[in-house]
């Protein structure tokens, strides 16, 4: 008994001398928590957490492939849209050295014949494209998504995504306080900083992000040397189907990274903790959020925040056909949680949630 007393005061002493030191984190509820990700009907799924002061856990459930191997944490899964954070932090170093002007217009970077049949193109800035603010409606629509499933192995280049934007309305004005999800905007950030690096996005996003991090197990889907990904699914009237040929040009700049779990929290701790970038860019891309339409996260430069919880964390989410991931970052104490699947139910979302309930989140 005395011998628990002095563990106990052992405990709350060091507590108290390390601000960091946190109860260990509890795996089996953890577990538990990806469990109900493939419960929910996801084939499988891949949780890690990781603490501030570098405690972690990594656990998975369910399988790579329908009748295949289980899965892993080392897995690699689609990212989708948390590419958009990376690809922001990687305008974000050319920004911070000087080669692009946040408030340039496009113009300046991007050629007429590619821009001109944009609505309102003269008076869109580089901020509007990675905030989301420039009001040019987004290229995957219904007839996109169909020539999509029409032929999934086809290889598309950037000019041809923002062809297809061009043709239709704008969805509202250039600078608006509110952000309307485009993946076009990505599109076109990616073509400048293209221009910018004068090296293909690919190389860029590598040179000045995925090295500087240490993130090596981080691809873009266009790398000679990547490794295959999880196999993707979506669900087509309740039978699943194996999307996993579709080629990821198709989401270019805004979604065509794959990556390990750990190898995302690296970055996204890399790119919002860090000192990737200045104090600046820092403070745009955690702290400047508007609403989204349609949509119950605010946006910022290239992440989100979740207002429903308390505290708000930060990140970005990804879906499209063959997986649901969601990446997120709590500023208060440095806590990330990551959560890939390959199937877009929305059970990555819900994970999300459990996985903040069980962190006390």
């Amino acid at each position: 008994m005395i011998a628990k007393r002095l563990l106990t005061v052992a405990l709350v002493t060091l507590a108290a001398t390390f601000p960091g030191y946190a109860d260990p984190l509890p795996a089996d509820r953890l577990q538990a928590a990806v469990d109900e990700t493939v419960a929910a009907g996801v084939p499988g799924a891949v949780l890690f957490v990781e603490t501030a002061d570098g405690e972690t856990w990594a656990g998975a459930s369910g399988v790579a492939a329908l009748d295949g191997d289980s899965t892993s944490p080392g897995d690699h899964f689609r990212l989708f849209s948390i590419t958009k954070t990376i690809v922001a932090a990687t305008a974000f170093t050319l920004i911070d050295e000087g080669t692009i002007g946040l408030d340039d217009p496009i113009g300046e970077w991007l050629d007429t014949d590619l821009i001109g049949p944009l609505p309102n193109s003269a008076d869109i800035a580089v901020r509007d494209l990675i905030a989301q603010t420039s009001g040019i409606r987004d290229y995957q629509d219904d007839r996109f998504i169909g020539m999509i499933r029409e032929n999934f192995e086809r290889v598309w280049t950037p000019e041809e995504l923002v062809a297809h934007a061009a043709d239709g309305e704008a969805v509202a004005p250039p600078g608006s306080p509110v952000s309307y999800y485009s993946n076009t905007n990505y599109a076109l950030l990616g073509l400048i900083i293209e221009r910018a690096s004068g090296m293909p996005l690919s190389d860029a996003i590598r040179a000045r992000v995925l090295a500087p991090l240490g993130a090596t197990e981080t691809y873009a889907w266009s790398d000679p040397d990547r490794p295959e990904p999880v196999n993707g699914y979506f669900d087509d009237g309740g039978q699943l189907l194996d999307v996993s040929t579709i080629d990821l040009s198709v989401f270019w700049a805004s979604g065509d990274l794959i990556s390990t779990a750990a190898d995302t929290a690296r970055l996204l701790r890399g790119i919002l903790a860090g000192d990737l970038l200045s104090e600046e860019s820092r403070a745009l891309m955690t702290g400047d959020f508007r609403p989204l339409a349609g949509r119950p996260v605010e946006y910022g430069y290239g992440t989100f925040r979740i207002p429903q919880l308390d505290p708000a964390p930060i990140g970005h989410s990804g879906e499209g056909p063959g997986g649901g991931t969601v990446a997120v970052w709590w500023p208060d104490d440095g806590t990330v949680v990551v959560v890939l699947t390959n199937l877009d139910n929305g059970a990555h979302v819900d994970t999300q949630f459990r996985v903040a309930d069980v962190l006390g989140r």
